[in-house]
């Protein structure tokens, strides 16, 4: 097979399940080049484990665990073989660094409705399924903008004029039940004027005036989940507002009345809360808060550049704390005079009609009185007019006002009290790269920053942009490491140490993007940071950085530290060092030295923050020569101890057919299968039990995947695995009866155990290239065979149900085995009248999917018809619909060892049931 790669930029995933089964039939990889007889062939490929109800690939799938990727060429030959499927191929992103798409993007799909302007829920909930779609990132911007609008279903509108909204989808607006985006958080925000606008503002317009060629790559390129909403022109109505969504965003110009509070630009250009005095039609009257009415103006109500609602703006700064700073209007003065003011004290009114709180405000002048006298404390409304913001008529610099014996004065001019957010904002407005340099990769359509005030400096969230919380963990440990963090928010700093020349750093990528975040991240003015830049650039250097599958955290935090080293590696010419040796001479003497001779390659924050040496002793034990070296290191990896107890969730399958019982078995994590046989019979309560008729066997997609041999250790068994303890009978039933089931009654051989051989049984259904059910029996297997490995093979069923697994002998018969598994499976199929099976028993191959040859119903001894293959159970669509209770073949009875603590930690499992 490997011969057979070819250079292509396809490649396919395949179920680790089976390419492991596949592996240890064939051989493959392993110095056997020959079939061994104790592995099963894997039978048809099975990769609808790796989809979810929607039949796309499962989010949290992950690579080795749950897939492995092999060439397109790989795939062929094998999917040559064996069949099955489905066909999962990925292609290559192309970039400076190109890696594998493995997941597509998911896009809900929403109608604007015309006469409301907003998303239309309707079609979502009536059939959630067809609104979402997967996008490669490999797609033109056209033919994703074509499937997003015919997503919707309505053919009209592809003759009418249309535009697309695209907005990133967070975590948390994601119901579990459906993966659907039916938060409505998500789609809309209406309780106020500002939520609406800002909800608007939130999505971005594919423009199709653009270049459509280029890929979605370019376009969405953040995240795994995104909404979309199409929105039609509205046709045959007067509006000012020709789209839905504009109306939408001006409606509440339309509702301007006298007293409303808003945002108004004055003729210098900046922005003011405002109070609007009178309305006349579609000119309003407009007052600056703070300003002497001269400065009033009429504006336009629809005038985007004049007025907007209140806060999208400007900041609630009338939401006064305690230390505050602000501006204070005196009150004797025939001319307003303005001074610097700090607030002491503030204060609920009294009134529970009033929502105004009212504020205790002293005017300070560098501790100087003012023009009337004594500076006195003021009481006065949050809202009144001899209030403004800092910085509104105060023209001269803004500098800190120096402490005195008063502790509300104890805050720089800025307003911000606490002394942890004076440093950082005075630190980080003397930014002089951010808006220059930083935004070095394109973040189109990218998601902002939430705004917000965290609880605490720093203490901010990081957004998930899809299976990063390995990547976010680490960047909060970083950004609380106070010497880096220091570092990174005095900006003349980094900036002046910059090496954008460095071949084995970034260009200055890396340490841009982590600046930028560490000062958003303790900026104050953010409650949850999108770390999209620094995610990007630290791919641009490490290629698994750049998709959304699951990484290590500290494999990321060697990259990132690496990358910002490299960036601001203060040596610009690396001369060349040799290893340094201790020839006797002290430790410290040796340390030093090598420590120095280190510096000359690697200078910067990150050698100074996280290096060390570490002291290596080699002693040779032929000549005794000792060699003691000090080598740098940033990381120490340790092993960490296994756990001592290991609980496993098996089910135990009775040989009488009764309902499967659910257990949970501790065990020390070095015991084998043996002893957790021996577990399983302790806990159960069943004296009845020998181990040694107990086979547990990993279910897996309707087959038996692999049985465990009683000398391996439970270590082989991995988290995902669905064990089954199958109880193999060691006696032989006469021809089974309905109306005769007591013990007495069944005459029973013993036989010999140790020349017993066991079989597997399995349900299915015909497929569409199968027979219907009425193809002759085939008596005799005529030569028949598993199939040359270089021979397509068809596949006559579509397994389902559980399957569970006989033990027979020499004295066999294949009449006798009938009624072994008419008994076994009578609790959940139901038989037409007396003896008459609703099913035709065969012998099959390839795990159970294709017909050999019918189980004779007479006198053969079975050892001779079955040999080394499987049983299949054919039901026709009618019988499985008509006498195959699903329900009750998928119930289980759960132990009080296994009740409430959902066994060991599966993950993907339903708990009723094993297959």
């Amino acid at each position: 097979e490997k011969s057979q790669q070819v250079n292509e930029n396809i490649y396919c995933i395949v179920s680790t399940k089976w390419w492991s089964a596949w592996c240890n039939y064939s051989g493959f990889d392993s110095n056997e080049s020959l079939i061994k007889n104790e592995y099963v062939e894997p039978g048809p490929i099975s990769n609808e484990p790796l989809f979810d109800e929607r039949g796309m690939l499962r989010i949290d799938v992950v690579e080795n665990d749950d897939y492995v990727v092999i060439p397109n060429g790989v795939w062929k030959l094998i999917q040559g073989w064996y069949g099955g499927g489905p066909a999962i191929k990925r292609r290559l992103l192309s970039g400076d660094v190109p890696h594998l798409e493995i997941h597509f993007i998911r896009v809900e799909v929403r109608l604007v409705i015309q006469d409301s302007g907003e998303p239309d829920s309707a079609l979502s909930s009536s059939n959630h399924k067809n609104t979402i779609i997967e996008l490669s990132r490999l797609d033109t911007i056209e033919q994703g903008w074509l499937s997003i609008v015919k997503a919707t279903g309505m053919k009209e509108i592809m003759n009418t004029a249309v535009r697309v909204w695209v907005k990133p989808a967070e975590r948390d607006h994601f119901v579990p039940a459906t993966g659907g985006l039916h938060d409505e958080a998500f789609w809309r925000r209406t309780k106020s004027i500002l939520d609406a606008e800002k909800d608007i503002e939130s999505w971005s317009m594919i423009d199709t005036s653009s270049n459509m060629n280029q890929t979605l790559n370019s376009l969405l390129s953040e995240g795994l989940r995104w909404g979309a909403l199409v929105e039609c022109k509205i046709g045959g109505k007067t509006s000012r507002y020709a789209w839905p969504r504009d109306a939408l965003k001006h409606r509440w110009r339309l509702r301007i009345k006298s007293g409303d509070i808003i945002d108004a630009k004055d003729s210098e250009g900046r922005w003011f809360d405002s109070v609007v005095r009178q309305v006349k039609e579609v000119q309003i009257h407009v007052h600056f808060r703070g300003w002497a009415a001269r400065w009033d103006t009429w504006v336009d109500r629809f005038d985007e550049d004049s007025i907007q609602p209140l806060f999208t703006h400007t900041t609630n700064w009338r939401k006064f704390k305690k230390g505050d700073a602000c501006e204070i209007r005196s009150e004797e003065e025939k001319r307003a005079l303005w001074y610097e003011a700090r607030v002491l004290e503030v204060y609920p009114s009294d009134d529970p009609k009033i929502k105004d709180d009212y504020v205790l405000v002293q005017a300070m002048i560098a501790g100087h009185q003012t023009l009337s006298g004594p500076s006195k404390p003021r009481k006065l409304s949050t809202q009144s007019e001899s209030l403004a913001k800092m910085g509104t008529h105060i023209k001269r610099a803004r500098t800190p006002i120096q402490q005195s014996n008063n502790h509300y004065l104890s805050s720089s001019s800025s307003g911000k009290l606490s002394p942890s957010y004076t440093n950082t904002t005075q630190t980080i407005s003397s930014r002089s790269y951010k808006t220059t340099t930083s935004r070095f990769l394109s973040q189109s359509y990218g998601r902002p920053h939430h705004k917000g005030t965290p609880p605490a400096p720093g203490a901010v969230g990081l957004s998930n942009l899809g299976n990063t919380c390995f990547m976010n963990s680490m960047l909060q440990c970083l950004s609380h490491t106070k010497q880096l963090r220091e570092y990174f928010l005095n900006a003349e700093r980094v900036q002046s140490e910059l090496n954008e020349d460095n071949p084995l750093g970034s260009g200055g990528n890396i340490a841009r993007a982590y600046a930028d975040f560490i000062s958003d991240s303790w900026s104050g003015d953010y409650a949850i940071i999108v770390p999209t830049i620094l995610k990007k650039a630290v791919g641009q250097q490490a290629s698994q950085f750049l998709g959304y599958q699951q990484q290590d955290s500290q494999e990321f935090m060697s990259y990132l530290l690496d990358g910002l080293h490299e960036d601001l590696n203060r040596v610009r010419k690396k001369p060349y060092i040799e290893t340094l040796e201790s020839n006797g001479r002290p430790d410290q003497v040796v340390a030093n030295e090598s420590w120095d001779r280190f510096q000359l390659r690697n200078k910067s924050i990150i050698i100074d923050t996280f290096y060390g040496l570490l002291r290596s002793h080699i002693t040779c034990p032929n000549c005794g020569h000792e060699s003691i070296t000090f080598d740098p290191y940033n990381t120490l990896s340790l092993p960490l101890p296994s756990a001592k107890i290991r609980r496993i969730t098996i089910t135990l399958s009775r040989a009488d057919g009764s309902r499967p019982t659910k257990y949970l078995v501790q065990l020390s994590s070095r015991d084998t299968i043996t002893q957790l046989k021996q577990g399983l019979a302790r806990i159960s309560g069943e004296t009845d039990i020998d181990i040694n008729n107990l086979d547990i066997c990993d279910i897996w997609s309707h087959r038996i995947q692999k049985c465990y041999k009683n000398n391996q250790s439970i270590e082989h068994i991995k988290s995902n695995d669905i064990l089954v303890a199958f109880e193999l009978s060691t006696t032989n039933y006469l021809p089974h009866t309905q109306n005769n089931q007591d013990d007495d009654d069944a005459i029973t051989v013993e036989t010999n155990r140790t020349k017993s051989k066991t079989v597997d049984i399995y349900f299915g259904r015909p497929t569409s290239l199968a027979h219907n059910g009425t193809m002759a029996a085939i008596t005799a297997r005529s030569g028949a065979s598993s199939g040359a490995m270089n021979t397509k093979r068809s596949h006559n069923y579509q397994l389902f149900g559980s399957p569970f697994r006989l033990s027979y002998d020499e004295a066999t018969t294949c009449r006798m085995l009938r009624a072994a598994i008419a008994r076994r499976v009578q609790r959940y199929v139901k038989f037409y009248g007396e003896n008459k099976e609703p099913y035709r028993l065969v012998i099959s191959s390839d795990a159970g999917t294709r017909c050999i040859a019918e189980l004779p119903c007479n006198d053969t001894f079975a050892y001779e018809v079955i040999d080394r293959h499987q049983l299949t159970l054919e039901f026709s669509y009618e019988a499985q619909r008509d006498t195959f209770d699903q329900t009750e073949e998928e119930a289980l009875d759960i132990d009080a060892s296994a009740a409430g603590s959902g066994g060991r930690d599966t993950k993907k499992k339903k708990l009723t049931r094993y297959c």
